[in-house]
């Protein structure tokens, strides 16, 4: 599978510091529609903080991302 421009992998997103992640430890969305950035908007859930999510796309248009709750569940 191949990325944005050929790259040969797939796509990571990670918070560059304690102070650049939503307060609340829900899952966020954002995303570009070929012309433009959709406002931020709340997935819900209670992120363990000590646990990184993990995200695969699996087809066009497709999206999976696994996390951790606060309860120890996925």
């Amino acid at each position: 599978m191949s990325g944005p421009s050929g790259a040969g992998g797939g796509l990571v997103a990670c918070s560059w510091g304690p102070d650049r992640v939503f307060p609340d430890r829900a899952l966020w969305n954002r995303y570009w529609d070929g012309s433009s950035w959709h406002p931020w908007e709340s997935l819900g859930g209670s992120l363990d903080p000590s646990s990184v999510p993990a995200a695969a796309s699996w087809g066009p248009d497709r999206l999976s991302v696994i996390a951790r709750g606060t309860d120890g569940a996925t």
